[in-house]
């Protein structure tokens, strides 16, 4: 019966399948958490402020000026340059007063301290530019204002200034903060107090702002590779590779605006990274939509990647002349419009995953585009100076929703594995009983057969045998021979089906006995030479001392089998029997100059009922092609090496390697009446 392998397993719908669910919504939750939680630090920690000169104050009211670009400013003047100075609150968003995002500011604030205490004292800033210049009382304490300004260097981050005590005074003190955009202009509230009670929150602020949203998108990155490797090494996962390589391209572009500060970006050359890397991530955004859906025809993709090629070149030209921060301006929504599109005709590529997947590819992509707009608005100055990009948190967890979705596969498919093992395990140990059942049902049946056929076989050789004696004629006589022959074949193949059967069953226990080798080869010259005589052969047995223990029986079954079917199958020349000494064993060979065995055929030719095809003809005797079978089945059984060494054409050499034993220790053994 064939042997079928079980329909796989239906995959449960148990809780499993909420697994990326959940931990698309667990991202959700976490990007609203960062989200808010400067806001709730700097909540938490005003509650604390108040005006005793031993305790942080948070200072919340400026004064602030705007400078125009072509204004110049006297450093050593106190007084504000121009007399458009206004009193404000802080944190201050310049885009929400309808100033310009990018440009110069200053701040003055006034603090009130009674004692000064001889300790370290420092202002935290959480949003300031690094292009500033921080003076207390006149004097400079912080940055220095130099050079052109570059976008990306000059965005509001976290800040620690440390305060000498003597810089400092009771009664009124003055700060005067100087600050140069490039983007995102504004300033958040200052604390200013003993260094040792700022320090826990400013460490936390930077945490927030810089070194969270840095480590998260270096391990987003690496984590992108999974999905990628797994696309490489299977093709048909076009949707994790997809999304593998959009988020690692995302991961990028947000290490390189966390890393502009390097000096590899130095030169206006992050400006135009950023740029680079945002272009790549929203234009494979919408083809990877595009390839799920089907719809990436030739025209489409070099449609978006020829829009990429020209942003690109805009964004260089746009650096070199200064106007970099207006091709982002209607750029940047223009691409979020071709993802939007995309992702909406991408939708029936969603639909043929299974509903974990869609899910989780759904969320990912949703909160991506939402944290895009929001950090569009956030660039823009829309929202407040104090508030963060999302994108570089929403593209790690996105990950996450990824890795968890392929966490659930993988677990998914190591079950139905598990399953398909089992029942594998189990058809494959049903099918064996079978054929074990079925093959001893052979071995009973040829053992049966060849033994009760011996005897009605004896009995018509018998016959053939009398009736030889009583007729005359040659016509007759003729007839008579070639009955008789048929009848010897008859007995030699039943002899061997007898021989193969007890090999089988196991029932020949081998006698290990020391005996020399020159009478078995005697015997051997005996019973076959009259055949090589018919054939018109040579037949040599090469004489020899050696001596080896083996069961002398068995030894001389494979010799005769090998002799036989030497003989068999040459045509002209001769068989040649020899034994060689090779240290503690015996090489026992015979030689013959045959047609020899083609090289595909050397080990085939030792399985059952295998014989060549060109060796068959109405002069051959026929055989079922046992005599090899016998003869390795034999050789296994006396656990001596057996090798064949044949050249087409040419002639073989079939070669048993026996133990050799002294001549001194063997023993003479009567020829028994049946040997």
């Amino acid at each position: 019966m064939p042997l079928t392998l079980p329909a796989p397993p239906r995959r449960s719908a148990g809780p499993g399948r909420a697994t990326p669910l959940i931990g698309a919504w667990l991202g959700l939750w976490l990007l609203l958490v960062i989200g808010l939680a400067p806001h709730a630090a700097r909540a938490h920690l005003g509650e604390h402020g108040n005006s005793d000169s031993r305790t942080a104050q948070e200072l919340t009211r400026a004064v602030f000026a705007y400078i125009n670009p072509s204004a110049a400013r006297d450093p050593g003047s106190p007084d504000l340059p121009t007399p458009s100075a206004v009193d404000l609150a802080l944190p201050d968003t310049w885009a929400q007063r309808g100033l310009p995002s990018a440009g110069q500011g200053v701040y003055q604030l006034d603090v009130e301290l009674g004692e000064i205490d001889t300790v370290l004292w420092a202002l935290r800033i959480d949003r300031m530019s690094p292009r500033h210049e921080v003076r207390v009382n006149g004097m400079l304490v912080s940055g220095g204002i130099s050079g052109q300004v570059q976008a990306l260097l000059a965005r509001p981050l976290p800040h620690w200034v440390e305060l000498p005590p003597s810089l400092l005074h009771p009664g009124r003190n003055l700060i005067e903060v100087q600050v140069d955009y490039g983007l995102r202009g504004g300033l958040s509230s200052v604390w200013i107090g003993p260094a040792e009670q700022l320090r826990d929150a400013a460490t936390r602020a930077e945490l927030l702002a810089s070194d969270l949203p840095r480590l998260l998108n270096v391990a987003g990155l690496s984590l992108a590779l999974i999905p990628l490797i797994l696309w490489w090494r299977r093709r048909s996962e076009r949707m994790l590779g997809g999304m593998g390589a959009v988020l690692g391209l995302a991961c990028l572009r947000d290490l390189s605006y966390y890393a502009a500060d390097a000096n590899f970006l130095a030169h206006q050359f992050g400006d135009w990274l950023f740029h680079a890397l945002q272009v790549f991530t929203a234009i494979g955004t919408a083809h990877f939509a595009l390839s799920l859906a089907q719809r990436d025809t030739p025209r489409r993709r070099a449609l978006l990647w020829g829009s990429a090629a020209l942003l690109l070149a805009l964004g260089a030209w746009a650096v070199a002349g200064g106007w970099l921060q207006a091709l982002r301006t209607w750029s940047y929504p223009l691409l979020l419009v071709v993802v939007v599109t995309a992702l909406g005709q991408g939708w029936r590529g969603f639909r043929r995953h299974d509903v974990g997947a869609r899910t989780t590819l759904l969320l990912a992509v949703s909160a991506l585009v939402f944290a895009a707009g929001h950090d569009y608005l956030c660039w823009r100055g829309v929202t407040s100076v104090m508030d963060v990009y999302w994108t570089p948190y929403a593209v790690p967890l996105a990950l996450v929703a990824t890795a968890s979705h392929m966490m659930q596969r993988l677990v998914v498919a190591l079950v139905e594995v598990e399953q398909l093992n089992t029942h594998l395990e189990q058809r494959v140990a049903a099918r064996t009983r079978e054929l074990e059942a079925a093959n001893l049902a052979r071995k009973r049946f040829i053992a049966a057969a060849s033994h009760d056929l011996r005897q009605p076989a004896a009995a018509i050789g018998l016959l053939v045998s009398v009736l030889r004696e009583q007729i005359q004629p040659p016509e007759q006589r003729a007839m008579i021979e070639r009955v008789d022959e048929a009848v010897a074949s008859m007995e030699g193949l039943l002899g061997g089906l007898l021989d193969l059967s007890r090999l089988e069953a196991a029932t020949v226990q081998p006698r290990l006995e020391e005996f020399a080798l020159q009478p078995l080869l005697d015997a051997i010259a005996v019973h076959e030479s009259e055949a090589a005589r018919r054939k018109g052969l040579r037949l040599r047995l090469r004489a020899t001392p050696l001596v080896v223990r083996s069961d002398r029986l068995l030894v001389e079954q494979i010799l005769r089998n090998l002799v036989g079917n030497a003989l068999r199958y040459t045509d002209a020349g001769g068989v040649l029997v020899a034994a060689r000494a090779r240290r503690d064993h015996v090489v026992l060979q015979v030689w013959d100059s045959g047609r020899g065995v083609p090289y595909d055929l050397q080990g085939a030719i030792f399985e059952e009922f295998v014989q060549l095809d060109d060796c068959a003809g109405p002069s051959r005797s026929q055989g079922l092609g046992l005599g090899l079978s016998i003869v390795k089945r034999t050789a296994e059984l006396l656990g001596h090496p057996l090798h064949l060494r044949s050249t087409p054409l040419r002639g073989s050499v079939f070669s048993i390697e026996l133990p050799r034993v002294p001549p001194v220790v063997a023993t003479a053994r009567p020829a028994a009446a049946g040997d």
